[in-house]
């Protein structure tokens, strides 16, 4: 049989378990912003007041280019002649993906019609199902893991 753990050893453990080197580390802002750069003050301006506070509290940061975060040596050489299969071209596809603000990030439909992605589209494999068809997928696979998870 065991023996509850009174709370305050419960509280050691969620300590001990948080100040593990895994999460010491865990700055996820800084790290982005340090790399891509601090977002306008546009975007800032639509944050939550209390995410809005901490980005402000935080250093402003240039980021650096991506042709110093994607160096050429990153991209392998392909054993293909196709023009659009470069570094250039990759990292240009990275530099839409890779944007803070939702805004002004790529869209899906873009980037699949962007020249590193548009020679393997295919129209059917995109819109083989229809809106509808994943409206109901979902409300059924949200019902049946609600139903099954909702006592654990």
């Amino acid at each position: 049989m065991k023996i509850a753990q009174p709370a305050s050893k419960i509280g050691n453990t969620a300590n001990d378990f948080f100040n593990r080197s895994c999460f010491k580390d865990i700055d996820q802002w800084n790290k982005l912003t340090e790399q891509l750069g601090t977002p306008s003050d546009d975007f800032i301006g639509r944050l939550q007041l209390n995410v809005r506070n901490y980005v402000l509290s935080r250093p402003r940061c240039e980021g650096h280019t991506f042709e110093v975060l994607f160096p050429d040596d990153l991209f392998r050489p392909l054993a293909t002649t196709h023009p659009n299969l470069n570094a250039a071209i990759a990292r240009d596809l990275l530099c839409k993906m890779l944007v803070i603000d939702p805004v002004h990030r790529i869209s899906v439909v873009d980037a699949l019609s962007h020249p590193y992605i548009s020679m393997w589209y295919e129209d059917d494999e995109v819109n083989s199902v229809s809106k509808q068809e994943v409206i109901d997928n979902y409300e059924v696979n949200n019902k049946y893991f609600h139903d099954r998870y909702v006592y654990l």
